[in-house]
């Protein structure tokens, strides 16, 4: 099993999803081997950033150069894993993807992108377009939609100001423990949503790892409908590549 190493928090909550999702697959591929003690779980290193750093780091969109400290701030966290001795990394958030090639640049070991499994959990699910809920920097990048367009699938964000603003606010209050159990301000917004699309496949990812929290009972789950929406958990995914990446011999 190669050493795994993650870029956490941002948030810290997501960041005890991923490293809770690794051991359990790890534990339920062991789970009818013998073995001398407990079940193995994966050697890891975090390297824990701070949140409220990177939001204040973000670039402007039509501004690639106002992004360079966010990026070197990940890269120089990328470099410190990759000299711990993680022999793969990965970053625990949906917003630095957007500057994935930018942040990977220089990195020597293999780096996962949460962007390119989603998309290639939509492709095996046969999803033809998808609809990205996330902070603003992905809900407003194509890097995102470059991607599930390399895999036959369209996709959009929220075309209404108000809309992503309030997707926004939902990622605001789950990473300040405020009560969102109702999900009705999601709801909302994905029925505003509705007339964008043209199939019967549509899928909501959630791209933005606190996301997948507005649903407690259904965090296991990388993919689940619920109310006849078809959910896409960006976090179950990456974790669950990252594992499977951190598996191979």
């Amino acid at each position: 099993m190669k050493k795994i190493g993650m870029i956490g928090g941002i948030s810290w909550l997501s960041t005890i999803e991923y490293y809770r999702t690794i051991c359990e697959l790890s534990h339920k591929d062991q789970k009818f081997a013998t073995v001398s003690g407990p079940p193995s779980i994966p050697e890891m290193v975090i390297e824990s950033l701070n949140v409220n750093k990177t939001f204040n780091m973000r670039g402007n969109r039509d501004n690639p150069e106002s992004w360079k400290p966010f990026e070197e701030y990940f890269r120089n966290a990328l470099a410190r894993l990759e000299t711990s001795g993680a022999q793969i990394a990965f970053i625990a958030s949906n917003t630095p993807h957007n500057r994935f090639k930018e942040i990977t640049r220089d990195i020597n070991i293999p780096v996962v992108s949460i962007f390119e499994a989603t998309a290639n959990k939509c492709l095996e699910l046969g999803i033809d377009e998808a609809l990205i809920l996330g902070t603003t920097p992905t809900m407003e990048s194509s890097a995102f939609s470059n991607v599930l367009l390399s895999k036959g699938i369209k996709s959009s964000a929220p075309e209404r100001e108000g809309d992503r603003l309030s997707i926004e606010k939902l990622i605001s209050d789950v990473q300040r423990g405020k009560d969102v159990s109702n999900n009705n301000m999601l709801k909302s917004v994905i029925n505003n949503t509705e007339k964008q699309f043209v199939s019967d496949r549509v899928g909501v990812c959630l791209s933005c790892t606190e996301l997948p929290l507005l649903f407690p009972d259904l965090l296991d789950c990388p993919y689940f409908e619920v109310d006849g929406v078809h959910y896409l958990n960006s976090t179950v995914i990456h974790a669950s590549a990252v594992y499977e990446l951190a598996s191979q011999s």
